[in-house]
């Protein structure tokens, strides 16, 4: 019944930009999951990233159709794509971010890949047409599918004899709703849950199931920050978007990530240069410290270093002052006490502060 193949669907995004004639970007969908008989594409456009919700038209696309072009302004915007079954059963959905002017090195365009979802029927099979929820007419018949006028969170006609639920936009997807942004239907739409309660919509990390953990926000949704001595000597901050915490406690490696993972953290991972640097600033601008153990390690003693998070070799690696010329196991700090700053390795058990992040 199912075609196994990926769709490869390349259309064009027109840019709105000074230059006359705007800019071209190629994009397409990729469905990693087989596609199904008579699947049509749901297409939303948003002003923001794929945290932000739907709230403009859907458009729709299906094997057959001309390509879709899609004109952005200048900012950032998300492209959600949601795959539908003959059947009107969701089955796959993804989001892809893009930032006009596009910066595309590769030139390989933008790439949105539909990933399995929950299944979610839109409408009773009675009231399906072609991937399409319609209702019939006075004859029974339904009619020739075509593109819903509903909005976004439409669930299609009711159920006779239903009893209506509540249900809560899900902005986070991370089971819990916005109390605020909530819709009472038989059908759940599209992105909703029953369970309310969310205190922050944008963050998958804060519902009312988390732990409270030492961040500077509210994650178990109970009203108070950093509640419950989370935060032991420890305090966050943000560079570039990104969150990190300083712990200024001198401790071993491994004590160091047991606190950070306790957190809902684990020792930081430095990718370029300018983090690394902007790290040690503010280290040395909060602290009046010089040097701090990030999440590179050789704790097996087999010569190849890796980050603590991802077991991963890294790509940036500024050594300094000989290093590495500890006999292993060895660990990493960063350091701005040498010429130049960098990164050294030192015996695991020797004490330093340390940071986190949550990335």
């Amino acid at each position: 019944m199912y075609a196994c193949t990926v769709l490869r669907w390349v259309a064009l995004i027109g840019l709105f930009a000074c230059a006359d004639p705007a800019p071209k970007v190629p994009w397409r969908l990729e469905l990693t999951v087989p596609e199904r008989s008579g699947t049509v594409f749901e297409i939303y456009v948003v002003d923001g990233s794929c945290m932000t919700r739907p709230t403009t038209a859907m458009r729709t696309w299906r094997r057959g159709d001309p390509p879709l072009s899609i004109e952005l302004s200048n900012g950032d915007h998300a492209i959600r794509a949601t795959a539908v079954d003959e059947t009107c059963r969701v089955y796959a959905s993804g989001c892809a971010e893009v930032s006009i002017p596009f910066d595309d090195p590769t030139g390989a365009g933008l790439v949105v890949r539909l990933g399995p979802s929950p299944e979610i029927m839109r409408c009773e099979a009675d009231r399906c047409a072609q991937a399409v929820c319609a209702p019939a007419d006075d004859a029974g018949v339904m009619p020739d599918a075509g593109p819903p006028d509903a909005g976004p969170f439409d669930a299609g006609p009711e159920p006779d004899g239903c009893t209506p639920t509540t249900w809560f936009l899900d902005g986070d997807e991370d089971g819990f709703g916005d109390d605020g942004r909530n819709v009472t239907s038989c059908v759940a739409p599209p992105f909703h849950v029953a369970v309310g309660g969310d205190c922050d919509d944008n963050d998958e990390l804060a519902n009312p199931s988390a732990a409270e953990v030492c961040s500077g926000t509210d994650r178990d949704c109970d009203g108070e920050v950093d509640e419950g001595n989370v935060c032991p000597n420890c305090q966050p901050f943000m560079i570039r978007g990104v969150r990190y915490l300083g712990c200024p406690a001198e401790v071993g490696w491994a004590q160091a990530r047991s606190t950070c993972l306790e957190n809902g953290r684990d020792l930081v991972t430095i990718e370029d240069a300018t983090e690394d640097d902007a790290l040690r600033a503010f280290v040395l601008d909060r602290f009046g410290v010089q040097q701090f153990w990030i999440g590179l390690h050789d704790v097996d003693g087999d010569g190849v270093f890796a980050w603590a998070r991802s077991g991963e070799e890294p790509t940036y690696l500024p050594w300094t002052d000989g290093s590495p010329d500890d006999p292993p196991p060895a660990c990493v700090r960063s350091t701005g006490a040498s010429t130049p700053p960098g990164w050294r390795d030192r015996p695991c058990n020797d004490p330093f502060m340390f940071v986190c992040d949550d990335r």
